[in-house]
């Protein structure tokens, strides 16, 4: 658009200074609005970002707080001494036979 208007400028030439004045208000105001559009345009993706990753943050505590935690270990059966060795299934496991 900024372009349509600066080439239609330069095609009727300067008829006067009033409607050339006029011109380049418009030219100021429209490039004064493609800045803003641009610079709102980056706000809002920086926005979109941040919360994208703060959802993604959540969405991994959300899920690392709903897995329980691991119980304790049961505590080891105490060992059985029999004259003297623990049995485990050694010598003395055959001997019952």
């Amino acid at each position: 658009m900024i372009q349509t208007l600066q080439s239609m400028m330069q095609h009727f030439g300067e008829r006067n200074k009033m409607s050339r004045g006029r011109q380049e208000d418009i030219l100021r105001m429209l490039r004064e609005f493609a800045s803003d559009i641009d610079a709102g345009l980056v706000r809002a993706k920086e926005r979109s970002e941040r919360a994208r990753k703060q959802a993604a943050k959540n969405e991994a505590t959300k899920a690392g707080s709903a897995v329980p935690p691991a119980p304790p270990a049961p505590p080891a059966p105490p060992a059985v001494e029999v004259g003297g060795a623990v049995d485990g299934g050694g010598v003395h496991a055959g001997a019952q036979e």
